[in-house]
């Protein structure tokens, strides 16, 4: 909103560097992490930061996919996990990072 708000007639470029469509096991994992930190620090605020995390991600999405002036860059279903050191790998989501971001562009102009 403060992006739109301050900049209402320019496009606006989103990039999230993982897939946006979690899987079930991705909430389950927050939920876990989120009574995990509670648990270790013992302060019930860092669940309600780990569930409102994802919500708020989602929220945002929603408007982004709703905004013509907002344009969202980021991996697909088959994309590669990350988290790896694997150096093949790694080259391939670089190569796979530019091949989207060229897309992107050329939709974009």
């Amino acid at each position: 909103d403060f992006l739109r708000q301050k900049h209402p007639n320019e496009k606006i470029i989103v990039v999230i560097n993982r897939p946006i469509h979690k899987k079930l096991r991705f909430k389950l994992k927050n939920i876990i992490e989120g009574k995990f930190m509670q648990w270790m620090f013992d302060d019930e605020r860092f669940f309600k930061l780990h569930t409102s995390a994802e919500e708020k991600l989602s929220k945002d999405l929603d408007l982004i996919k709703k905004d013509k002036n907002v344009f969202l860059i980021s991996p697909g279903e088959e994309s590669i996990r990350s988290r790896t050191i694997n150096k093949k790998a790694l080259l391939q989501i670089y190569n796979l990072g530019i091949e989207i971001g060229e897309d992107a562009l050329s939709k974009l102009l």
